[in-house]
């Protein structure tokens, strides 16, 4: 059975080291319990693995297989890791997931029945279904697809072909160009595959993707993920522990929720979180990372793409050329290792550190009678290797750096 898993950085699960090409087994199989755990839905993957620091890859689940009454996740005795596919590859297994959820087996154009079938195929013919598990598709330009019920699915492959639903694990797909894909039910997925595609979802965990350029993705759901794969395709969460990524050119992902990670892979495209714990990161060229919630970490690795955060102990860092790092919270670490930049840490007792040939930024308080903090000194330092150590923590006491240790 084909299948999905994430893994950590590493490409580590649960403590259990794995590597492409492998095969592993164990005795017995339970969902959340024994055996191999993976996701038939490639975007079931996002609820156990954010994409700002994860790896996923397509798996073969054999043996014992046991499947979970509440989503796609199974457990499996035997497990062959086929290969790494990232983000970008599990959008779009995602949208193929959803899209083969529909076959427009009756050609009628529309239906109330319990598990009614609709499809049309004709320029401008609309599509529509009300019954429980009833089917929805269109292959014609200009053809809505519209579904109410329950575990009813939507699809169009056409041009400005519209799809949305409002049932619970309701599915939308489009591939048109120009096709908008919506849901507002609890756990229903969107998806889109055409150029300047919408895509957007309002439902208890409920995702959305898209890959095509200018695609815009947004959810609002608790747990409700969100990730795009064209240029300029911006992706966008509300919710609690929401995760938003895009893998395209100027994409950029942004994030509202409590643990609602945001991650960008493309050149000039941004990643911000505002919640506690949300942790931003990119990886493309002038590609800006910031994060505004308590402990919610920051991170770049493209050139000259800068990191910022404000919340108290969460950590910047950046390895990009002239990639410079900032941190305005108490007890938050900045770090740089590109060339040419800086590490800034502005917040009580924080602490930077930086490559050879890199700055350090930091900020000494005080405490008056009142139990306020004041700015008792700043002090910039270049990481020499003599004086400043590289790749080294300091902070400053008393006016002078002082090295932390980790």
């Amino acid at each position: 059975m084909k299948a999905y898993k994430g893994f950590d950085k590493n490409l580590q699960c649960r403590g259990m080291q794995y590597e492409v090409g492998k095969d592993y087994e164990e005795k017995e199989a339970e969902v959340c319990r024994t055996g191999l755990h993976s996701c038939e839905n490639p975007l079931d993957v996002f609820n156990h693995y954010a994409p700002a620091t994860s790896r996923y890859c397509e798996v073969e689940a054999e043996g014992k297989i046991d499947k979970s009454d509440d989503n796609s996740k199974i457990a499996s005795t035997k497990l062959h890791i086929e290969g790494e596919i990232g983000i970008a590859g599990l959008v779009k297994a995602g949208v193929k997931f959803i899209f083969d959820k529909v076959q427009p087996i009756l050609n009628t154009n529309t239906t109330t029945g319990y598990k009614a079938h609709s499809a049309t195929t004709g320029y401008r013919a609309h599509s529509a279904t009300t019954g429980d598990e009833a089917h929805s598709a269109t292959t014609g330009y200009y053809a809505h697809s519209a579904t109410t019920g329950n575990y009813a699915h939507s699809a169009t492959t056409g041009d400005y072909a519209h799809s949305a639903t409002t049932g619970y694990y309701a599915h939308s797909a489009t591939t048109g160009n120009y096709a908008h894909s919506a849901t507002t039910g609890y756990e229903a997925y969107s998806a889109t595959t055409g150029d300047e595609a919408h895509s957007a979802t309002t439902g208890y965990k409920a995702h959305s993707a898209t890959t095509g350029d200018e695609a815009h993705s947004a959810t609002t759901g608790y747990y409700a993920h969100s990730a795009t794969t064209g240029n300029y395709a911006h992706s966008a969460t509300t919710g609690y522990r929401a995760y938003s990524a895009t893998t395209g050119y100027k994409a950029h992902s942004a994030t509202t929720g409590y643990r609602a990670h945001s991650a960008t892979t493309g050149d000039e495209a941004y990643s911000a979180t505002t919640g506690d714990e949300a942790h931003s990161a990119t990886t493309g060229y002038k590609a800006h990372s910031a994060t505004t919630g308590y402990k919610a970490h920051s991170a770049t690795t493209g050139d000259r793409a800068h990191s910022a955060t404000t919340g108290d102990y969460a950590h910047s860092a950046t390895t990009g050329d002239k990639a410079h790092s900032a941190t305005t919270g108490n007890y938050a670490h900045s770090e740089v290792k590109g060339r040419e930049s800086i590490a800034a840490a502005l917040g009580i007792n924080g602490y930077a550190k930086g490559s050879l040939g890199c700055w350090i930024v930091l900020t000494e308080y005080y405490r008056d009678d009142n139990y306020d903090y004041h700015i008792k000194s700043v002090r910039t330092a270049k990481v020499d290797g003599k004086e400043i150590k590289a790749d080294t923590f300091y902070m400053l006491a008393d006016g002078k750096f002082k090295e932390v240790e980790e």
